[in-house]
């Protein structure tokens, strides 16, 4: 009896049938949110971007149901500490190293006057701040870094990592499903940039180029986070700190002094350069052991 139930159930669609029911969904639940935010701008319409955000994990969620895909395959389970650490602290470093650069080279200038509205920190120095936030964060990251941004890190990442990293690594090379995921994510947020004002001060075509150069590169370091964890909250933490750092720390404390704008946020160089050189050491180091591991039947076999 039980080989007879076994044998009527079926299997999972193929790669093909999952990759495209997945891509079409999110463009038909990210369509509302990007007309919207074309119409009503980005800033100031944090339920419009929080929406925006959990369409690609909407879209997963629903295709692995369409597509008969183990929930389990979305790598739900906890991993070990060193990669929650990873997550916390790589994009803090990276970031940091980005603008240094820019501060040391006086392509911009760290400033107070972010801290100046805070009777509690305003008498700090901007890097004993920065300190404190990395050490604070790290002590309380439970519970910090909870909230309506973390949900649309969420949101994201069991899209992009939780089901399409999966879908496409049972077929592909670590490189290819680097690229792809990577050239994917960009491209979804491309009317964002043309047409929803999120963009540096500086052309759109610029803040594209810039843009693509971090998240096209940076798609290698989460695909390594998520295969060598086996796990997507490592992922859904480096989205986070990521985002948080550059727009809610260190792009407010830099100062302009003359072609700032050029080199700082997502949408300058110095993290396009500093991403480029992330993805390109990870792609030396790690193709070919990760490779080597069969994917398929290791970090997304759900056993």
């Amino acid at each position: 009896m039980r080989e007879s139930v076994a044998s009527t159930s079926k299997p999972p669609a193929n790669v093909g049938t999952q990759v495209s029911v997945f891509l079409g969904l999110t463009i038909v639940f990210s369509l509302p949110f990007w007309l919207l935010l074309a119409r009503y701008k980005m800033d100031g319409h944090w339920p419009l971007v929080l929406g925006l955000m959990c369409a690609p994990g909407l879209a997963g969620m629903v295709s692995a149901l369409a597509c008969r895909v183990p929930m389990r395959r979305f790598g739900w389970r906890w991993p070990l500490w060193k990669w929650i650490a990873a997550g916390y602290f790589i994009p803090i470093g990276y970031s940091l190293i980005a603008y240094s650069f820019v501060w040391t080279t006086g392509l911009g200038h760290l400033q107070r006057n972010p801290l100046a509205g805070n009777a509690f920190i305003s008498w700090m120095p901007v890097w004993a701040y920065m300190l404190a936030v990395i050490l604070l964060g790290a002590l309380f990251v439970g519970v910090g870094l909870l909230g309506g941004s973390t949900l649309g890190a969420l949101g994201e990442e069991v899209g992009w990592r939780g089901f399409l990293v999966p879908a496409l690594a049972t077929r592909l090379s670590f490189t290819q499903t680097s690229l792809a995921t990577g050239i994917i994510w960009g491209l979804w947020h491309v009317p964002l940039i043309f047409f929803a004002g999120y963009q540096g001060n500086t052309p759109r075509w610029y803040s594209l180029l810039c843009f693509s150069a971090m998240v096209i590169p940076l798609g290698f370091l989460f695909v390594w986070v998520r295969m060598r964890s086996g796990s997507l909250w490592p992922c859904v933490l480096l989205h986070r700190v990521h985002n948080m750092w550059i727009q809610n720390i260190l792009t407010p404390a830099t100062g302009d002094t003359g072609h700032t704008r050029w080199w700082v946020d997502e949408f300058g160089a110095a993290l396009a350069i500093m991403s480029t050189l992330i993805g390109l050491y990870i792609w030396l180091k790690q193709r070919n052991s990760i490779d080597a591991v069969q994917p398929a039947q290791s970090a997304f076999s759900g056993q």
